[in-house]
């Protein structure tokens, strides 16, 4: 068997009942040789054994070319579904799509069942696609409803799918992202590398960058989000809002940086409706939006406090708001600075939309081109 098996799982059971003493769980396992087919039986017998760890084969690319039985309605997969708590250990290994021309389209992973739990280490998953009607999610990964997820030290790159580039999670998941890399993951909806309806996702000392989407280029959260001591950068969201993050719940910066992203509204983040995004001991610095927002855009609820907002600019005829554009709801701003922003219109600072709020507590505007903040006088303690 080249896994280790879960201790009291439905193995040890098994061994009980034959009436043999139970056998005590390996510390370790030969890994998985280097071949699919290896990897996908090591899969089916911990799932079959209740769970367990997989060791990878050093530095081996793992290749995949079939899909894998039975394709459910959330899409082909290109390895058997968790079904149980698996971890995989990779040493520099790779578990790909293989880039044939005639290569079925499927994802990664799928994380479903009653107690499917995955937990990947030091693995690259690349070119997954399960697009087959257009609606597919988890390019990588699809966590589904209650389901778990923990990657770290890992490399998320050039998957595809309708949302969720790199993984796609659903109500009630959970999904821990740490010291890891989502990076070059294109969708044709929401959330370039990551999307969630409903779950909750934390990315921890992780690089988000170069994912491509139609909103929330990078992340894009319908549920609860933690960016920490993190680095979003290099996302694009052209059509519509949030070129680095985009949220439409609760959502928490901290001590992070969003930096270098472009969108047409809210070129680092946008916050939705009804949203609550706070936004703490971080940078929001260099990102661009076509018309409003260029460094974040709000409509919800937004709180800042210890951070910058800095060199972010918006550049279509009329475009207001190049640090922040206030449409609805209320920002509040804490020891915080809005500095060398600009805008074409005005408000290179903040544009505060007539019916929302901005509040400055001990806190800067200035340095903007045009102007700092616009309407005049609308901004409290904003120096026009």
């Amino acid at each position: 068997m080249q896994f280790a098996p879960k201790a009291g799982g439905a193995l040890a059971a098994i061994v009980l009942a034959l009436g043999f003493a139970a056998l005590p769980t390996p510390a370790s396992a030969a890994p998985v040789t280097c071949d699919k087919a290896a990897l996908v039986a090591a899969i089916s017998a911990a799932n079959l054994a209740g769970g367990g760890t997989i060791d990878l084969a050093a530095n081996c690319v793992y290749s995949l070319d079939t899909v894998q039985p039975p394709v459910g309605g959330s899409g082909p997969n290109g390895l058997p579904v968790i079904t149980e708590p698996i971890t995989i250990n990779g040493f520099n290994s790779i578990i790909e799509r293989a880039a044939a021309p005639l290569t079925p389209n499927f994802r990664i992973f799928e994380v479903g069942g009653t107690n499917g739990k995955l937990t990947l280490n030091r693995v690259t998953l690349h070119n997954g696609n399960p697009i087959v009607l257009d609606t597919e999610y988890g390019g990588a990964i699809l966590v589904n409803s209650g389901r778990v997820l923990a990657v770290s030290n890992s490399i998320l790159t050039s998957n595809t799918a309708h949302e969720g580039g790199a993984i796609a999670s659903f109500s009630g998941s959970s999904t821990t992202i740490s010291s890891s890399t989502v990076n070059g993951n294109t969708v044709d909806w929401g959330g370039g590398g990551l999307y969630t309806l409903g779950g909750s996702i934390t990315i921890r000392s992780t690089t988000v960058s170069g994912n491509k989407a139609h909103h929330g280029g990078g992340i894009h959260s319908l549920g609860t989000l933690l960016v920490q001591s993190s680095i979003v950068r290099d996302n694009s969201a052209q059509a519509a809002q949030g070129g680095g993050i985009s949220s439409t719940d609760t959502g928490t910066i901290d001590s992070s940086s969003v930096q270098n992203n472009t969108a047409g509204t809210g070129g680092g983040v946008y916050n939705f409706p009804g949203a609550t995004l706070t936004v703490k001991s971080s940078t929001i610095s260099g990102n661009t939006a076509a018309d409003q927002g260029g460094g974040i855009g709000n409509v919800g609820t937004l709180n800042i406090s210890s951070s910058q907002l800095s060199a972010n600019k918006v550049t279509a005829a009329g475009s207001q708001g190049g640090g922040l554009y206030n449409g609805l709801g209320t920002a509040t701003l804490t020891n915080s600075s809005v500095a060398g922003n600009s805008a074409v219109l005005e408000a290179g600072g903040i544009f505060k939309n007539p019916g929302s709020t901005v509040n400055l507590v001990t806190s800067s505007v200035s340095g903007n081109t045009p102007n700092n903040c616009r309407p005049p006088g609308a901004v409290p303690g904003c120096t026009n």
